[in-house]
């Protein structure tokens, strides 16, 4: 059997076995995959949580790459993320984990989509293996299509806060705002969104890597992958491609 997806969802395995390429789940089902899905096991928690996702990648018009942090209960997560794919295949995303080995033939082929990618708890900033990083990579160098990667920050909820399920903070971007899904508040940021519109692009430039390079010795993933994404994205606007080759390495 040729090496497809159903759904731009799942991926023949095995015989009668397919992958949730949104989940990583791999599930034992007859031809038709759609239907592993299981409706009716989503809390209003979640809910929530997914409605929030769905309105901040809701900017198909915008190019480059965002990031979107959460933090979702421990149990929850695969719930998140079988939902969350289902609901921003109608704004034209595919959604994928980024621990899942794609076939490289389906890989090249996503990367010409609007590509969602999930990843939880160790699974980035990895120095030898950091699959966000290499998606991050492949998606600037192929195309400024729209691509919003989310990092999901799992945790043990004691019963008093089982309705806190997302972390909300006032947006910081260089473009359209994410709603009230944003990353952690950086003043770099906001004087380099300050320079871009004002077109002095070479502060911008020093603002941003300012900002990455403040993440970087914090440790903080997520204020990583955004100041990377943001300045990939700046330099990409600016027609330099090998700049921003280099950055996503």
């Amino acid at each position: 059997m040729l090496q497809r997806l159903v759904d731009d969802r799942y991926l023949w395995r095995a015989s009668g076995q397919w992958q949730d390429i949104a989940t990583g789940e791999v599930v034992t089902l007859g031809a038709d995959a759609s239907r592993s899905r299981r409706p009716g096991d989503v809390t209003p928690e979640c809910a929530q949580t997914i409605d929030q996702v769905v309105r901040a990648m809701d900017l198909r018009a915008e190019n480059g790459i965002r990031t979107i942090p959460l933090t979702v209960p421990n149990e929850s997560v695969i719930s998140v993320l079988s939902e969350a794919a289902c609901a921003i295949r109608r704004l034209g995303f595919v959604a994928v984990r980024a621990t899942v080995e794609l076939p490289a033939e389906i890989r090249r082929e996503l990367t010409h989509r609007h590509v969602a990618l999930f990843a939880c708890d160790g699974e980035w900033g990895h120095v030898d293996c950091d699959r966000v990083a290499n998606w991050i990579r492949e998606l600037a160098s192929v195309s400024t299509r729209a691509h919003v990667v989310v990092l999901i920050r799992g945790r043990e909820q004691p019963p008093a806060l089982r309705g806190a399920s997302v972390v909300r903070e006032r947006a910081v971007a260089l473009a359209a705002p994410l709603g009230d899904v944003t990353v952690r508040f950086d003043a770099r940021l906001v004087r380099a969104a300050s320079y871009v519109r004002r077109g002095r692009h070479a502060a911008a430039d020093r603002w941003l890597r300012a900002s990455l390079e403040s993440a970087r010795r914090r440790r903080d993933a997520p204020a990583l992958a955004h100041a990377t994404c943001e300045l990939v994205r700046h330099q990409i606007d600016r027609g330099e491609w090998d700049a921003a080759h280099s950055t996503a390495l």
